[in-house]
């Protein structure tokens, strides 16, 4: 009788670990459950808010560009007439009328008073020719800027060197209040100063050709161009780039590309880009132009 006592006495002594043991286990797998599930919720919830987020970004996008191409009367009031044209065929532009609306581009700018905001006593038209003037003869370096780091330096920054910070300032200011216009203004300049070089200089601007290929080469083929154009908003990043591929195509057609830029993959690049954009005023124009330079370059 004492015997089968003894067994029993033995073995719930040894059964007491183990119960004792399995409590633990028990209590750890839940506390690990609850953290696991914990963490789920929290993983989930950061998940929704980073979609909220997006959501949110989304449809500030999609106002913005319901919002970025121009009024028939917001182009009537700024260039006198509701579409000018892209046109940069010599025998297409109308270099007078062309004169003519950049002229009242620049009466534009002198309502908004913009230069006086800046402490800036002069009419928007000296203002452009002091930038044309300053950018002409300070260009920035096609070739070599990775030969030291001083000269890669001097690329990155070179705006910010030559321009100074507030004219940069007041350009952002304007690129950020006249954002609807920007694709009228960009293609009234550029017919302005390549296919109009009479009324051009006339006026008192300075960026000749030569200089005009130096700023195309270094937004498309220098690490310092490059770096500055993806720090900018996308619209004036691809409208820099179009006109840039736009002015080396007329530097092949004058063999004046002297450093041999390759505009091929550029042009590649920038169709896809301008594809993806939503709001554009003048995209199938570009589309429609990029497309004809492909075949031009025979690939």
């Amino acid at each position: 009788m004492e015997k089968p006592i003894k067994v029993l006495v033995i073995i719930f002594i040894l059964a007491i670990p183990s119960w004792l043991g399995f409590v633990h286990v028990k209590r750890w797998h839940k506390a690990q459950l609850t953290a696991a599930t914990q963490q789920t919720e929290n993983d989930c919830l950061g998940v929704v808010a980073d979609l909220e987020t997006r959501i949110s970004l989304l449809q500030e996008e999609l106002t913005a560009h319901r919002a970025v191409t121009p009024t028939p009367e917001t182009m009537s009031t700024i260039f006198g007439e509701n579409t000018p044209p892209l046109s940069w065929e010599a025998g297409e532009v109308d270099c007078d009328e062309t004169n003519r609306r950049v002229m009242a581009l620049f009466s534009y700018m002198d309502e908004q008073k913009y230069l006086p905001a800046h402490d800036m006593d002069m009419p928007f038209h000296g203002f452009f020719n002091q930038m044309t003037i300053v950018l002409s003869t300070k260009a920035p370096l096609l070739t070599g800027e990775l030969e030291d780091i001083l000269s890669l330096l001097r690329n990155v920054t070179h705006f910010y060197r030559i321009l100074g910070k507030n004219r940069l300032k007041l350009m952002k200011e304007i690129v950020v209040n006249e954002t609807e216009i920007i694709e009228p203004a960009f293609a009234i300049l550029f017919n302005w100063a390549t296919t109009c070089p009479d009324q051009y200089t006339a006026s008192g601007a300075s960026l000749i050709r030569e200089d005009l290929y130096n700023y195309a080469g270094y937004f498309l083929n220098t690490l310092g161009g490059r770096s500055y154009l993806l720090r900018r908003e996308s619209k004036i990043r691809i409208l820099v780039s179009y006109y840039s591929i736009l002015i080396l195509d007329i530097a092949n057609d004058e063999k004046l590309n002297r450093v041999g830029i390759d505009i091929r993959p550029h042009i590649d690049f920038l169709f896809y880009d301008i594809i993806n954009q939503t709001g554009w005023m003048y995209k199938e124009q570009y589309l429609s132009e990029l497309a004809a330079l492909r075949g031009k370059y025979q690939y």
